[in-house]
């Protein structure tokens, strides 16, 4: 093939060994080997060729050709690395114009300097290679050139090379150096103790110099270098093994780690992979809760009074060979759990050995004579052991948790909640026997008794309060026997009264309880009149006779309200108050009684009456009544033989003989009221005459008066003592004045005098407030 094809590259990994340098040749084109310690894997990238021919350039790498060197394409070679190189070198042997070669250091564009480049004596011409934005380049003078690429950077971990820029492609061979290095091989003592020997592998990578002594470093509890300990040092340089002692005083801890220091070169290994446990001697202690009872629950355990990491336990009973941890308990002992018990105490790699010997013991016998027992509330417990003798200690235990040390026990008086299982604990030899009795307590009857005091004629009731499943057994006065828990006597008479005694049986238990009956007799009938039917705001007297010493009597009325004794007045009763009225006699209790119905009717309301006054002679008089009752009869009487049955009688040409009273009387059944009208008949009518109507007798009424001419008028009120009591003005209009006054809340009852100034004139006029 044309020289100007290629690029010859040499690749060269170099450690660090003073001022010599070790060159490694890479051959395979792909795949890993081992060369000098490290593992090499070639990765074509896009089918790169291999160049057969090294007797014109050497190879054996040929890239920015396919592989059968027909087609320029762009492609390359990786390099990988089992430990990181410091320094590779690319011996590029022929290359043709205008190729560009970049490189790739650990997956990154590296970009190339004129330091990187150096001549190189191949097949090609040299010094026609130039860098151009990081990449080396070749320029048009020549063809078949040569260079070399040199890149030195620490932890090499892969490298690449291609052929960006194709023409003929490159033809090179690749170099590497790595670094000097010592590393702890293998480590797997991970459990040591103080005074205990170590031995530490190593491997070395590279040369180290004449002189070189390793420094065998052990770290501090939690893994730390800051402040080691010196294990020992050893001169060397090669591959070998140290073995030195553990110091004492360390402290223990299980995050120890070693690690390798070189002086030539001063180099530093990883600390070992594994972490460490260093220990102290210990002294272990075992002990045992023995002699145990049979199926009781033993203890083992251990003690140390120093640093410990771990217990492994040995021994009949133990869960499992080896069985670890401090302290083991161990329930329901058999016979086969007796024996010797071995611990095993650790402290990281110290060990310490004890034992103890268990003795398992068989238990007294069961010693209470019955299985069960069978008691009614308020019985006596009696419970006993049978086994009695000196050697041996009793412990009775209740349901409640009370403990009692003797052979027996007496419990009085017991409740529904002393049932349950009583134990007793039967002690000898450090052994217990344990039996159990159950007590059952049953409810005994808690009578409750109800007997009547009736007066005689009830309805005696004996009885007991239920109780499920119970039967009753009673006797009372004159031999009666019943059983019934609820009997009732009919129509009681007093040979009925006296003592009731009664057996009640329920669920096995029994009670007796008595209790006391009362028959009184009654009073005699009582008698009674009342003065109905009555009006309203009549009295009504209620009265009862033919009375009997030591009887109390009184009346009840409808609205149930009592009055004390035989003989009462009810004052204006009312229309509600009709109804039944009861008369009482009683005595002991025992009531008889006698009702009567009273019947009050409705009187009518007093009427309101008024005349069209002033009335002078030759007019018509009017006689009228406010607001007249639905249902009412009024009748008219007055002067001059007067009589109208009418609400309103009207009486024409009056003279002065109809001056007088007018009475009417309001009537509805039996019962009436009535009111009077004084009626004045003037002979003329004066123009400064003054009237009050209606009847003023409430407080409320009007003034009308007629004057000469319009003017204020003054108008005063006084009592009977002469006292001023109201006062106010007034305007006439058209010479007339008609004015009310309501001064019902203002007047309190009695006699009253109205004064009027009018024309110079005063006029007084009497009257009366009545507020009942």
């Amino acid at each position: 093939m044309l020289r100007n094809l290629f690029i010859a590259l040499l690749f060269i990994a170099l450690p660090y060994l003073g001022n010599a340098q070790g060159y490694y040749n890479v051959t395979h084109t792909s795949g890993k080997r081992i060369i000098a310690g490290v593992e090499v894997e070639v990765v074509p990238i896009d089918s790169p060729g291999v160049y057969p021919d090294p007797s014109y350039c050497v190879g054996p790498y040929f890239i920015g050709t396919t592989a059968a060197r027909k087609t320029p394409v762009t492609n390359g070679y990786e390099f990988r690395f089992s430990v990181p190189v410091r320094q590779v070198r690319f011996k590029v042997s022929s290359s043709d114009y205008g190729e560009e070669l970049s490189t790739f250091v650990n997956g990154s564009f590296f970009t190339l300097n004129a330091a990187n480049l150096s001549s190189l004596s191949g097949c090609g011409n040299s010094g026609h290679s130039y860098i151009s934005n990081g990449k080396v380049n070749f320029d048009s003078a020549t063809r078949d050139n040569s260079t070399q690429i040199t890149i030195a950077s620490s932890g090499i971990n892969s490298i690449d090379l291609y052929d960006l820029i194709q023409n003929a492609g490159s033809v090179f061979s690749f170099q590497f150096v790595f670094d000097t290095t010592v590393s702890i091989v293998n480590y797997t003592d991970t459990l040591l103790c103080a005074g205990d020997s170590i031995h530490i592998a190593y491997k070395l990578t590279g040369s180290f110099l004449p002189g070189n002594v390793f420094t065998f470093q052990l770290s501090d509890k939690s893994g730390s270098f800051a402040n080691p300990t010196i294990l020992g040092t050893k001169a060397d340089t090669a591959n070998g093994m140290f073995e030195g002692i553990v110091p004492s005083g360390l402290t223990s801890g299980d995050e120890y780690r070693v690690r390798i220091v070189s002086s030539k070169p001063g180099l530093v290994s990883e600390p070992n992979d594994k972490k460490i446990g260093i220990g102290n001697p210990i002294t272990v202690r075992a002990y045992a809760s023995s002699p145990v009872c049979l199926h009781d629950t033993f203890i083992l355990g251990a003690t140390v009074f120093s640093h410990y990491s771990d217990f492994f336990w040995n021994g009949p009973g133990v869960p499992a060979p080896n069985f670890a941890s401090e302290h083991i308990k161990i329930p329901d002992a058999v016979f086969a759990d007796s024996g010797m018990y071995y611990v095993e105490a650790r402290d990281y790699g110290c060990k310490s050995f004890d034992s103890v010997y268990v003795v398992v013991r068989d238990n007294p016998i069961k010693s209470i004579g019955t299985s069960s027992v069978s008691l009614c509330t308020g019985d006596t417990i009696r419970l006993y052991s049978k086994v009695d003798t000196g050697n041996v200690q009793n412990i009775w235990k209740t349901p409640s948790g009370t403990q009692y040390y003797s052979n027996s026990i007496s419990l009085p008086a017991v409740k529904l909640s002393d049932s349950g299982a009583y134990t007793l604990l039967t002690i000898a030899d450090g052994c217990m026997g344990r039996d159990t009795v159950d007590i059952e307590v049953k409810q005994r009857p808690s009578p409750v008794l109800f007997a009547g005091n009736v007066c005689t004629g009830d309805t005696l009731r004996i009885s007991a309060g239920y109780i499920p499943g119970a039967t009753y057994e009673w006797s009372g006065p004159g031999s009666i026997i019943f059983t019934a828990r609820d009997t009732a006597f009919i129509n009681a008479t007093t040979t009925l009264g006296g003592s009731y005694k009664v057996k009640i049986t329920a669920n096995g238990c029994e009670a007796l309880d008595s209790i006391n009956a009362s028959v009184k007799a009654r009073p005699y009938k009582p008698n009674g009149s009342l003065n109905t039917p009555l009006c309203e705001l009549s009295d009504l007297h209620l009265s009862a006779f033919d009375t009997t010493v030591a009887v109390s009597y009184y009346w009840t009325t409808p609205s149930s309200d009592i009055l004390y004794g035989s003989d009462n007045y009810i004052r204006k009763i009312g229309l509600t108050e009709s109804g039944t009225y009861i008369l009482v006699a009683e005595k002991d209790g025992c009531k008889t009684t006698d009702s009567f119905d009273v019947q009050v009717m409705h009187t009518p309301i007093p009427p309101q009456v008024s005349y069209n006054n002033p009335v002078k002679q030759g007019d018509e008089l009017i006689l009228s009544i406010e607001d007249p009752e639905p249902g009412v009869d009024y009748k008219w009487m007055g002067p001059n033989n007067f009589y109208s049955s009418m609400y309103s009688p009207h009486i024409k040409n009056v003279t002065t003989l109809s001056s007088g009273n007018y009475t009417v009387n309001a009537l509805l059944g039996m019962c009436k009221s009535s009111s009077e009208l004084f009626v004045d008949i003037l002979s003329s009518l004066d123009t400064d005459m003054v009237v009050l109507y209606p009847n003023p007798c409430n407080g409320n009424f009007w003034v009308k008066a007629i004057a000469k001419t319009d003017q204020k008028i003054l108008v005063h009120i006084v009592n009977a003592a002469g006292q001023l009591v109201y006062s106010k003005w007034l305007q006439t209009q058209d010479k007339h004045i008609e004015q009310a006054f309501e001064l019902r809340d203002a007047l309190s009852s009695g006699v009253y005098n109205f004064r009027i100034r009018l024309d110079g004139k005063t006029y007084t006029i009497p009257f009366v407030v009545d507020r009942y």
